[in-house]
């Protein structure tokens, strides 16, 4: 078994708190917008019907009362930071498997702009139209596949799914991953157990 190296450690760290920082900012600022949870008057708020939908699945969640805090805020910063993580390790996941050739379609492990998925994007026309160019659309097709042999780390999660992902944070986060340096992490062993760790610190 292979263990990631002194300067390793401390590039990944970085990537891991740079991560944790954006998404725990973007996701928190993406939620309040879309469903305008500063609206002092639910009443005049207009959401579409399945942004209505996601609404009142999220505050079911958040006004439960096994919830580990008594009100909705913390608990909604709760639920982002699972959100955050449970995304980061996915695509740290996929990148192992992509690096190791376990994978053989190169979705993510070579960046936005040369991944497979952009690359033959002229039969996807309609899905990378988006901000997130197709991106939500893929993940997920991968993550359903994944999640037949390993249902805990990648089952769909209906909860998780009404904070929403801006795509420009998703196009970021794919190409954060591909930052010089750190072509050995991605080989490494170690890898996801080290992301747990650091994020957490």
């Amino acid at each position: 078994m292979r263990g990631i190296s002194g300067g390793f450690k401390g590039a990944f760290k970085s990537l891991v708190n740079d991560i944790r920082t954006t998404l725990l900012s973007e996701l928190e600022q993406a939620c309040y917008q879309r469903y305008s949870l500063n609206a002092r008057d639910r009443n005049k708020v207009e959401l579409s019907y399945q942004e209505q939908l996601e609404y009142n699945r999220l505050f079911t969640w958040l006004d439960d009362p096994c919830r580990f805090h008594s009100n909705w805020q913390t608990n909604l910063k709760d639920l982002i930071k699972e959100r955050a993580y449970t995304l980061t390790n996915r695509l740290v996941i996929l990148m192992q498997l992509e690096c190791r050739d376990l994978r053989k379609v190169k979705l993510i492990s070579q960046g936005v702009e040369k991944s497979a998925f952009r690359t033959d994007q002229e039969f996807f026309v309609a899905l990378t139209k988006g901000d997130d160019r197709g991106f939500h659309f893929i993940l997920q097709q991968v993550w359903d596949q994944l999640a037949l042999e390993l249902p805990a780390l990648f089952e769909y999660n209906e909860v998780h799914e009404c904070i929403p992902i801006p795509g420009p944070t998703l196009l970021w986060l794919i190409d954060r991953l591909n930052a010089e340096g750190l072509e050995d992490v991605w080989l490494d062993d170690t890898t996801t157990g080290w992301l747990y760790q650091y994020w957490n610190d």
